[in-house]
């Protein structure tokens, strides 16, 4: 959102190809960029860095002296915090003032830290903002997302265009894409981690990347029929719909994360959450996410969030050995 409407970027980024953006977007969230955030404001002065003991512990900037026989005696931490400790203590601070408080305010702490720019409201004119998409595809997306109205009708048709699509006034998915790929992680890690307290890191971490997997989104654009709608130049494109369309039917039954959809399926449905993204705000997307997710999502909640049920068996066997 800092790269879409912050009024200093937002037109430049306008020319911008998905790949620049995401150089981009990490250069404003590398851990170097983090962790000197993290000490201009002072949060690593509170990093205790040794186990914690009674009455020991205490910030790094205060010392405490005694007089013992006109003797001085200092006690204070000695070891500052290393780069990624600090990257992730500015990161754990925006988790927990997102879970808690709400985007809004996540935004504001993370402006106020100098990580961020402010947003600006000024809605930016596109040539194609009132192409109208085909009723079927409307009601395609409205199906797969909830969104019953767009306010700019053309981020619809951008959604479904392909980059092999050279010559159409419309341009590609790729920028939605990108946008729809951070809507959609940002719901899924906030369900997962108000839903499975109990969870460590990296069953979080296999659990998401089961749940936002290209497997999961590509079965989500073909029951939604969306793959019918995409505008592109790729002869091979339908051979390969039909192979998958094939894998994951009643005959054969390889289940979604058993089959090998073609990308762009998975890309058009990120570019349609991108896409009610920009025309909605947060909120909008992150209710679409859900909207789509809602059957997985009680699916896996049954499970008690055992990942080990996503976990490939060679990564199991891996770690055994």
């Amino acid at each position: 959102d800092t790269l879409l409407n912050t009024p200093e970027l937002r037109y430049w980024v306008q020319c911008l190809h998905e790949g620049d953006l995401t150089h981009l977007r990490s250069a404003m969230t590398n851990n170097e960029y983090l962790a000197a955030a993290c000490r201009k404001v002072g949060f690593d002065c509170f990093v205790m860095d040794t186990p914690l003991a009674r009455g020991n512990w205490m910030p790094q900037t205060l010392e405490i002296y005694s007089q013992q026989e006109e003797e001085e005696v200092v006690v204070r931490g000695d070891r500052a915090p290393g780069m990624k400790s600090c990257a992730d203590i500015m990161e754990s601070i925006l988790g927990l003032i997102y879970i808690h408080f709400g985007y809004k305010a996540a935004t504001e702490v993370g402006v106020e830290c100098g990580i961020l720019l402010p947003q600006g409201s000024e809605v930016i004119e596109l040539s194609y903002a009132n192409k109208v998409p085909p009723a079927q595809a409307f009601e395609a997306v409205q199906v797969l997302t909830g969104r019953k109205h767009f306010n700019i009708p053309g981020l619809i048709e951008e959604a479904f265009t392909h980059p092999s699509a050279v010559h159409e006034a419309v341009p590609s998915y790729q920028r939605l894409e990108w946008v729809g790929d951070a809507v959609l992680c940002v719901k899924m890690r906030e369900w997962i981690f108000t839903t499975f307290p109990h969870l460590s890191v990296g069953d979080m971490v296999t659990l998401d990347a089961a749940m936002v997997s290209n497997e999961v989104l590509g079965y989500q654009c073909f029951r939604s029929s969306l793959h019918t709608f995409i505008n592109h130049r790729q002869q091979s494109l339908p051979a390969r719909i039909e192979r998958y369309k094939w894998s994951v039917g009643k005959d054969v039954g390889r289940g979604i994360w058993g089959s090998d959809p073609p990308k762009i399926l998975s890309d058009v449905v990120e570019a349609v959450l991108g896409a009610v993204h920009a025309d909605g705000g947060f909120q909008a997307g992150q209710l679409a996410v859900e909207t789509m997710m809602r059957p997985l999502m009680d699916a896996v909640k049954t499970l008690k969030g055992d990942a080990t049920v996503f976990r490939h068996p060679i990564t199991i066997l891996n770690e055994i050995g």
